[in-house]
């Protein structure tokens, strides 16, 4: 429906002829309430006796305003009233002299002309033509349910609606707020008031100012996720905001009750704070904002799905899924590491959160279990070789800073320490340097991080790999042949990967001999000696 009048010259024009014949102003005027017919005449009357008289004000011509009258309170009643039917009552009262009675005048102050400049004209210079229609669908909804039979109560409420939306002193903080919506937004602000007027019970609270405070939070929202700085504290202004706003949004945001604002703080941050102690709370807070600001929600669906998405691994309460009893079981430090790398994946690349989630933890419980073997003094490279596995699966990457391959990576480590080693020393004296530094690990203090064991084990193996290397040890370092005249082999060292850490803990329980197990460390088996027996001693007293 058009907003303004289509021609007003022309109208103007119209208003200085009369519009209806005699034969047609009889037929119109005797379809005219009794109440109007009287008013009919008194305009008459009123024009015949002002100073200077109005001549326009003739039967025909009064009987016409009338008959926009009635027209305007019917579009009113059926949702159908625009500026074009006000601009048309006003073109009919100045055809009839200019006013009417009781006191409606086309033109002036408190006139037709100032009410629509005031009303339906006011929206033309500020908003765009989406906006305004929604404006007028809106207003149409209420005189609709109104069903108003007088024109100055009709005037009343149209002039109510039209209030916030004026601009004035009082009425620009909440303006302001609202043009700073998208036209979308703008839209479905007057369709949430809509929405209320039309609802079994309505809700009164969605006026213009609390709608608009509403969609101002729900944006609040929105671009804290799209910025990485969604808190639990942004979605409970929204739910407060939606619910002083009569508890819904168009289309279907509802403030409380089954998949609402509070189902979802309840499901996100809320079930993160019931599982997650208080110390890794902001470490998962900075994982999930990490994955919002990759994908940067454009609606509150799209943000609930991420989020969902996102917690699905973490917090599902599935009788099959353990993952979120392994995070538990990890200390608070693995718990902070593995959420800060989870964050770290979402910006270095594309990333599957659920399988992500799992190959880390499996990650970090082959760091732990890395360091409380060292502790132990039970390590051997297979611990550092299922980490490097467990890592790579990971991104090759985990916090602080462990890579499974490149430089200074774990890699790196076992070739600089344990191939090392089994390049350049016997068998036997890899066996027996391996079991002296388990046992000054294990007389060490606690082992917390990777980067600790390995510099203590480098430290403790690096005077052995750099005489072992020595041109001069050349001939230490060649294999003794076995009893059979053949080359002893080296240990073997599986190139297998380790299948969990069980069967890596029990491999390291089978391979130490009793004596290593007293002690804490693990011995490979003595070499075969090939030097020929000796001759008895001739008595006891011989030397």
């Amino acid at each position: 429906m058009p907003l303004t009048s289509q021609n007003d010259a022309d109208n103007n024009a119209l208003a200085n002829t009369q519009v209806l014949g005699d034969e047609q102003a009889s037929a119109a005027f005797s379809e005219l309430e009794p109440s109007r017919q009287i008013l009919v005449f008194r305009s008459i009357q009123e024009a015949l006796e002002a100073d200077p008289p109005r001549p326009q004000a003739s039967f025909a011509n009064c009987v016409a305003a009338y008959g926009a009258v009635e027209d305007v309170l019917e579009a009113g009643q059926t949702g159908q009233l625009d500026n074009d039917k006000l601009a048309l009552l006003q073109q009919r009262v100045r055809g009839a002299g200019g006013c009417i009675a009781p006191g409606l005048k086309a033109e002036g102050h408190q006139s037709i002309a100032a009410f629509r400049g005031a009303t339906f004209e006011s929206l033309l210079s500020r908003y765009g033509t989406e906006t305004i229609q929604a404006v007028q669908k809106t207003l149409n909804t209420k005189l609709r349910i109104l069903k108003l039979q007088d024109l100055g109560a009709l005037f009343q409420e149209i002039a109510s609606f039209f209030t916030p939306l004026t601009a004035t002193p009082e009425n620009q903080p909440t303006l302001s707020l609202f043009e700073q919506l998208s036209v979308a937004d703008q839209v479905l602000v007057f369709k949430t008031m809509e929405e209320a007027m039309e609802a079994p019970s309505p809700r009164s609270q969605a006026n213009f100012g609390a709608v608009v405070q509403a969609f101002t939070a729900l944006n609040t929202v929105l671009t804290a996720a799209r910025s990485g700085q969604l808190s639990g504290d942004h979605l409970q202004d929204l739910q407060q905001a939606v619910s002083e706003a009569g508890g819904q949004l168009a289309p279907g945001l509802n403030a409380l009750g089954d998949e609402s604002i509070q189902h979802f703080y309840e499901f996100s941050f809320g079930e993160l704070e019931r599982q997650l102690k208080p110390t890794v709370l902001p470490h998962a807070h900075a994982a999930l904002n990490a994955c919002l600001r990759r994908a940067k929600p454009n609606s509150f669906i799209s943000l609930v799905q991420m989020v969902k998405a996102f917690l699905e691994p973490v917090i599902n309460k599935q009788a099959d899924n353990r993952l979120l009893e392994r995070l538990q079981k990890l200390s608070l430090s693995s718990q902070c590491l593995l959420l800060d790398t989870f964050a770290g994946n979402f910006s270095r690349a594309e990333h599957s959160e659920q399988c992500g989630f799992f190959t880390l933890v499996e990650a970090y419980e082959s760091y732990e279990n890395l360091c409380s073997t060292a502790s132990s003094g039970r390590i051997n490279e297979s611990f550092f070789e299922h980490l490097e596995q467990r890592v790579a699966a990971a991104g090759g990457l985990i916090e602080p800073g462990v890579h499974a391959q490149g430089q200074r990576s774990i890699n790196a480590f076992r070739e600089e320490t344990f191939t090392a080693l089994r390049n350049r020393c016997l068998p036997e004296v890899a066996s027996a340097a391996l079991d002296a530094a388990n046992t000054q690990l294990r007389l060490s203090a606690e082992f917390t991080d990777y980067a600790s064991v390995a510099e203590a084990v480098r430290n403790f193996l690096k005077p052995l790999i750099q005489w072992g290397s020595a041109t001069n040890m050349a001939a230490s370092t060649r294999l003794e042949p076995s009893s059979n005249g053949t080359a002893a082999a080296e240990p073997a060292v599986s190139e297998q990967p380790v299948e969990n850490i069980e069967q890596l803990n029990d491999a390291a329980v089978e391979n130490t001999e009793p004596a290593a197990q007293a002690s804490g460390v693990i011995h490979l088996n003595p070499p075969v000696s090939h030097e020929p027996a000796a001759a008895e001693p001739e008595s006891a007293e011989t030397v």
